[in-house]
């Protein structure tokens, strides 16, 4: 019901929300079940976006893993965009194809854990994790000084 009052959806939703503005490209990875998705985002615009399924019948046809594939190379500065497109049409486990696409990228691959934790990059280094919180606790939190206690150190940003 929030969701749907709010127009609150899901981390591709907010990527699209978020980059409203930006320039820069922001990339998300979705786990549903056995299928893994990507989602590329510009300026609040959905660019283009992909989906592994586990069920071979649903693999993208050559001509929508190329235009797939030049729109997420034109975003990383690929030259080349057919080694990923191959990866875009591969069959047979979704989450190795979903690292073959960040290699292919240039990106850094994904925690092993993703997609079976809440909070697979919690042991990456430099990574920053958002709290979910409720207002009230989040206006606490920020009201409280380090010196009670209350805190435990740094702050995590408002999410």
């Amino acid at each position: 019901m929030r969701g749907t009052l709010l127009g609150e959806g899901g981390l591709p939703r907010l990527a699209g929300t978020f980059s409203r503005g930006e320039k820069w490209p922001v990339l998300v990875a979705v786990k549903e079940g056995a299928d893994y998705t990507l989602h590329l985002y510009r300026d609040g615009r959905l660019v283009a976006a992909h989906a592994w399924w586990a069920d071979p019948a649903e693999m993208a046809t050559q001509e929508e893993a190329a235009e797939r594939a030049t729109a997420l190379g034109a975003a990383y500065r690929m030259t080349d965009h057919r080694p990923l497109a191959t990866v875009l049409r591969g069959t047979g486990d979704p989450r190795q194809h979903l690292d073959e696409a960040f290699a292919a990228l240039g990106l850094p691959l994904l925690p092993a854990a993703f997609g079976h934790r809440p909070e697979p990059l919690a042991e990456v280094p430099g990574a920053q994790l958002v709290e979910r919180r409720s207002f009230f606790r989040a206006i606490k939190e920020s009201l409280s000084s380090e010196s009670d206690g209350a805190s435990g150190g740094e702050l995590p940003p408002l999410s």
